[in-house]
């Protein structure tokens, strides 16, 4: 497939075309690529390379129509779809003198706008920006929801360290695949803006283990001592993930995030056994995943540190400290402590359970600092 040159999720991905005289495909075999392991084990697999078999070049090679869509994969399997198209009609019309047209690598505006993705991503971070100014609860759990359903098992789709990784290291996808851009986009956007809004109401992984742990009436906090050295793990983790990741070119390292096992329900291999066992512990402890060993939350962190509009607390607190009860996430600074302006306010995910707490009407978003307030 070097006669096509289109890109995958991280580079080209080097396909073995098998290709008969009456214009069939023998076969393929994918050599190599640097795409995310735990996202392309169903390309590996054979019965992806199977569809393949016996195909006609002149058919449509498009996902959800003559081939499989490879949903969590959806990149990777657009390209060697095209690619496999693209490649094997160039060879066909060099070598056996067909007439076939070939597609260059394109932006599918159409295409792109003809799916519900952006329309249902822009919607979503719309409601969480939204949500920001006024906080309510059960708005917020909507949202929550939907990001669980639409993103998470629908799409598959969400913010991960493959994504910091691949950053880091320079790999992008081509400009055709418009939804990876989008949705990485749109987070950092307003992550920098608005502070760890992606965590606090789109991450479809985070809402999944906070509905949990507000199943569960009996809950097991850390002590603050141990809590906050906790915290500071996910940070080391994302380190050293990316260190070797980038040094060793070795993505596989990561391969521990949850994300994809859960939402593929696929809890029998030990990286989705671990996946189980952090939504067990999840029904004690809040977020637990996103608080201690999440180096996706934690690049997000760092992202949000000190930059965005915050919650701002003004001079009508008088210091009840409703708020810090109220607060599940930020439990070494609670309340007004997490996000003053003296705080590093990384840990806090801009959940706005304190704005709707504060009987004083002194916590509220900066865009209303001179209103009645936000709840």
């Amino acid at each position: 497939t070097d006669y096509a040159g289109i890109r995958g999720y991280a580079g080209p991905v080097k396909t073995l075309v098998g290709l008969k005289r009456n214009g069939e495909l023998a076969g393929i075999s994918i050599i190599s690529h640097h795409e995310t392991p735990v996202y392309v084990c169903q390309i590996e697999d054979a019965s992806f390379a199977a569809q393949f078999k016996n195909k006609n070049i002149r058919d449509q090679f498009e996902s959800g129509a003559d081939l499989d869509a490879v949903t969590g994969a959806t990149v990777t399997s657009t390209a060697i779809y095209r690619s496999v198209k693209n490649s094997s009609r160039m060879v066909a019309k060099e070598r056996l003198g067909l007439d076939l047209a070939v597609e260059g690598e394109v932006v599918r505006w159409r295409e792109f706008f003809s799916s519900s993705f952006p329309y249902v991503v822009s919607l979503i971070f719309g409601l969480a920006i939204f949500n920001f100014y006024l906080p309510k609860r059960k708005f917020r759990y909507l949202i929550m929801a939907v990001s669980i359903g639409y993103l998470g098992f629908y799409q598959k789709n969400f913010y991960s360290v493959f994504n910091l990784i691949n950053i880091l290291m320079g790999r992008f996808p081509a400009f055709t695949h418009l939804a990876w851009y989008l949705l990485i986009g749109l987070t950092f956007l307003v992550t920098l803006f608005f502070g760890r809004l992606y965590c606090g109401r789109i991450c479809p992984f985070g809402a999944v283990t906070e509905f949990i742990y507000l199943s569960n009436p009996f809950h097991l906090p850390l002590a603050p001592r141990y809590d906050k050295i906790m915290r500071e793990f996910k940070y080391c983790l994302m380190v050293f993930v990316v260190l070797v990741a980038v040094a060793a070119s070795r993505l596989g390292v990561a391969n521990f995030e949850p994300f994809k096992w859960v939402f593929s329900l696929d809890f029998k291999s030990k990286a989705g056994g671990l996946a189980g066992l952090i939504l067990f512990i999840s029904l004690f402890n809040h977020r637990f995943w996103c608080k201690y060993f999440c180096p996706a939350g934690a690049s997000l962190a760092l992202l949000s540190w000190k930059g965005q509009m915050r919650y701002q607390v003004s001079g009508e607190c008088n210091e009840c400290w409703l708020c810090g009860e109220d607060c599940l996430q930020s439990a070494d600074e609670p309340g007004i402590k997490a996000i003053s302006a003296d705080s590093d306010n990384s840990e806090c995910i801009a959940c706005g359970r304190c704005v709707e707490k504060c009987p004083a009407l002194a916590i509220k978003p900066p865009a209303l600092w001179k209103g009645r307030g936000a709840s």
